[in-house]
């Protein structure tokens, strides 16, 4: 536990990098700090910030924790048992089935002032293979286990990991809404639809949850809290109370792991992010590469998963037996045949993500870089002008949302733009955040932190952080900080000491391993580097182009496009975008080569706009990599001779 005073850290804001959307910073730089508040955490998972400004907190392994303001550290509230219980002897949960059960969400009643009510959604222990949501009383620093109310139940299966989700939030009306993942094994499905309909394999088929109407994982549920400590359903709900082979409950289908969850409270606005599959390249006997999403809604629908993804990408049938493939599903209607589904074979039309991006660099949505991918969709952010707080956020960021990436470590600000596409920033990218999990607004108009860690079971820089504003504080970056918001001309001279010094070996394992950049998803550059098909042959770049050109190619890339390479972004006329590099254009077609999309032929007639210009680079290339990692891949390109 270290003080306030000592671990606080001055940091400014640069904000406004442009996208394909042409984003631009909403004003001039505000200065933040960063506040450690608490260090000794244990697998933390989401917090609620109470009204007098003590931070309630749940630890996977079932320890519910309060930090203290007065005490400047943590209490212990209660501490549960639950099902994968931490084994310290081996570092490991019971079994693989555990690795995500636990405590998983919490948060407060509406009228948690009166009533001293918390809501928490968990995996008891027992032999019963369910997760849980209760209601509980807090009564001064102690969670009472004996007030509890259980609400709902959700069945679930133990044999094998994964996705439990478990995010709560309540929305302006007094409804709660419960994230629950598809309770599916990933790991035998190369990535694609984990559709597996062979006998035995229920546990390996997500139609059998995320694609089924009368199941409740793979959804955001919503429900209405009663004083009794029962629930009802609130109008609206995707299914209505009644309808055979449905449960009432389901506000959203077609989830795959929506892992955090928010609701503005104003508007009634649902986010979520969908934590997508691991396909890292198109299949075309399977289906599209793997996308996380960052989901919006104030109407009940379906998201399509396993059948759809992203934009309605669609997955083929496959029969894991035979490794054949039958054809796509429809988009926007999917069809469920699994013989493990128990609701309706014609599910809901499926709606597009509102904002989607792979491993690699999103065309559509740069800002959101590259690498593994953890979307979390994080609080609105409303400012108050009355109220009495130096560390409330500022009147820029009324009414942005703070979405965030849990193996990325950015935070963005998102809004909507008129068409209601995202409109983004970066927000205080001069922090590095070790894995966020959870963000919520505090009473003070700050923002409240987990940040997980670098482990997963066994994780030891776990900590509770708050990023606030620091009103008439200077902050200096120092020589190592990012050069984000700056112009060209000072981002290069910022890195001119990259030019030299670096080594060719090291700069080749960034190019081929560093999953932030993805270098060779993109380009070819020479033997044993070969798969890249969106991006200049680099195999002799060292001897055509000087170390000027290479280091302004990967810090300013839409400087310098190479001639062929420019991206191509297409609106049709049923609203749907497609991205990629121009291929061939003759006076009916384009074609395109799209990383998201694979080879596409586009009827020019139904084209209503297209924008070009755009370097398929990454733009925050100089944002991931270190100076000395910067250092070595100039180095190792040049060597390509």
């Amino acid at each position: 536990m270290i003080s306030e005073a000592v671990r606080i850290l001055w940091l400014a804001c640069f904000l406004g990098a442009v996208s394909l959307q042409e984003q631009k910073s909403l004003s001039a730089p505000v200065s933040f700090r960063k506040v450690v508040l608490e260090t000794d955490c244990d697998n933390p998972m989401e917090l609620a910030v109470l009204p007098d400004g003590r931070v309630l907190f749940i630890e996977r392994f079932g320890n519910v924790r309060i930090w203290k303001p007065d005490i400047q550290s943590t209490v212990l509230a209660a501490r549960f048992k639950v099902h994968g219980q931490f084994n310290p002897n081996t570092n490991k949960g019971a079994d693989r089935g555990s690795w995500e059960a636990g405590l998983l969400g919490i948060t407060l009643a509406p009228e948690f002032e009166r009533t001293g009510w918390v809501y928490i959604y968990y995996s008891p222990a027992g032999n019963t293979p369910e997760n849980r949501l209760s209601r509980f009383t807090l009564k001064g620093d102690t969670l009472d286990l004996a007030s509890e109310k259980i609400l709902l139940r959700v069945p679930v299966q133990r044999e094998v990991c994964c996705h439990e989700a478990g995010s709560l939030a309540f929305d302006g009306d007094g409804n709660l809404y419960v994230s629950t993942g598809d309770n599916s094994n990933p790991f035998q499905s190369n990535g694609y639809s984990p559709s597996d309909y062979r006998e035995g394999r229920y546990a390996f088929d997500a139609a059998r949850s995320s694609g089924n109407s009368n199941d409740l994982r793979g959804k955001i549920l919503r429900i209405h809290p009663e004083p009794d400590g029962n629930y009802t359903i609130p109008n609206g709900n995707l299914f209505p109370h009644g309808t055979p082979k449905t449960r009432p409950e389901i506000f959203v289908m077609g989830c795959r792991n929506p892992f955090r969850i928010s609701v503005d409270p104003a508007t009634g606005t649902l986010s979520w992010g969908d934590v997508g599959p691991d396909a890292r390249k198109i299949q075309p006997s399977r289906g599209p590469a793997g996308f996380d999403e960052i989901n919006r809604t104030r109407e009940a629908g379906n998201f399509g998963w396993p059948f759809l993804i992203a934009d309605n990408k669609p997955y083929r049938q496959y029969d894991f037996a035979s490794g054949k493939s039958g054809s796509p599903q429809k988009a926007p209607s999917p069809v469920n045949r699994s013989p493990n589904n128990t609701g309706m074979v014609n599910l809901p039309p499926a709606q597009s993500a509102w904002l989607w991006y792979p491993y690699a660099p999103s065309i559509r949505f740069p800002l959101t870089g590259s690498g593994g991918r953890t979307a979390c969709a994080g609080p609105f952010y409303h400012f108050r002008a009355d109220l009495k707080s130096d560390r409330k956020l500022p009147a820029k960021y009324d009414g942005a949302q703070f979405i965030y990436e849990w193996e990325r470590g950015w935070i963005l600000a998102a809004r909507v733009d008129e068409n209601g596409a995202p409109r983004l920033e970066r927000f205080v990218p001069e922090v590095k955040l070790k894995r966020p999990m959870e963000m919520e607004i505090g009473p003070d108009g700050a923002l409240y932190v987990i940040e997980f860690g670098t482990g997963w079971e066994n994780n030891q820089d776990a900590q509770i952080i708050r990023i606030e504003s620091a009103p008439g504080q200077g902050f200096t970056p120092n020589s190592e900080s990012l050069a984000s918001g700056q112009s060209p001309e000072e981002r290069l001279k910022f890195h001119r000491d990259c030019l030299e010094g670096g080594d060719a070996a090291r700069g080749r394992r960034v190019f081929m391993e560093k999953v932030e950049v993805s270098c060779s998803r993109c380009h070819k550059a020479g033997p044993g580097i070969q798969d890249g098909i969106v991006g200049p042959d680099l195999s002799r770049i060292g001897a055509l182009r000087d170390r000027q050109y290479l280091l302004e190619a990967i810090v300013v890339p839409n400087r310098v496009i190479a001639s062929g390479f420019e991206m191509l972004l297409l609106t049709m006329k049923d609203g749907r975008e497609y991205a990629g590099l121009l291929k061939s254009e003759s006076e009916n077609e384009i074609q395109l080569e799209s990383p998201e999309d694979g080879s596409l032929t586009l009827d020019k007639t139904k084209i209503t706009s297209r924008r070009h210009g755009l370097s398929p680079m990454p733009g925050n290339i100089h944002e991931v990599l270190t100076k000395t990692e910067l250092r070595d891949l100039v180095e190792f390109l040049a060597s390509l001779k």
